[in-house]
């Protein structure tokens, strides 16, 4: 059977993960485990505090998911530019959501609820109300489009907040707060990217077009 009479292989991937808190890009008073997947602060410090992942997210590594642990309210979950403090709950280097009451910001500014649910940055993909944010035990995932230039948030694979404005121009990192010693954000690895919020660029459409080289033996580099 020759070459033309193949149909293209297009081969089901996790997407490029590997996350882990980066010790010397984090803030001094928070604190790593051995392996670099849980994060919380020190209970001997009374500020906020934050840390940042080690791998910049990009259209082949774009979305990430924390375990959260711990009743306190006092947590905020996103991205931040390379660079951000790590003394602030947030600020105008970095998007987040807020632990508890949902609530979303973008560089240092309060993105409000559209009051028209039909048109609500809150909608979820099953049509459900937006909850109030994530609580202990919940998994919070972030979908980053770099090439469109938003942030999705999700709390157990459904989508809750997005927005965007994001500056694709910069190195854009996993981003945590915390300000209470008894919550804690783990990477959980091994999932596949949820459904591809609406006006999001596909996961397909943003990575390079391999399917040439997968039917082509003669494209492949030597």
């Amino acid at each position: 059977m020759c070459s033309s009479d193949l149909a293209p292989l297009r081969v089901d991937m996790l997407p490029e993960q590997g996350h882990m808190w980066d010790a010397r890009c984090s803030n001094r008073a928070v604190l790593i485990s051995e392996d670099g997947l849980a994060v919380r602060r020190s209970p001997y410090v009374s500020n906020w505090c934050s840390a940042r992942g080690a791998k910049r997210l990009c259209v082949n590594r774009r979305y990430f998911a924390v375990q959260i642990t711990g009743e306190s309210p006092y947590m905020y979950v996103g991205v931040a530019y390379e660079g951000a403090s790590t003394s602030d709950a947030y600020n105008s280097q970095t998007v987040v959501w807020r632990k508890g009451t949902g609530d979303l910001y973008l560089h240092g500014v309060k993105i409000n609820k559209p009051r028209n649910a039909a048109n609500s940055l809150t909608n979820s993909l099953d049509g459900t109300p937006d909850t109030s944010g994530f609580r202990s035990g919940d998994l919070v995932g972030v979908l980053v489009d770099t090439v469109a230039g938003k942030v999705a948030f999700f709390c157990n694979g459904v989508l809750q907040r997005w927005v965007s404005g994001l500056q694709t121009s910069s190195a854009i990192l996993p981003f945590v707060s915390i300000g209470a010693p008894d919550i804690a954000a783990s990477f959980v690895e091994g999932l596949y990217e949820p459904q591809t919020p609406r006006d999001f660029t596909s996961r397909t459409l943003a990575l390079p077009d391999k399917t040439n080289m997968l039917t082509n033996p003669a494209s492949r580099k030597k």
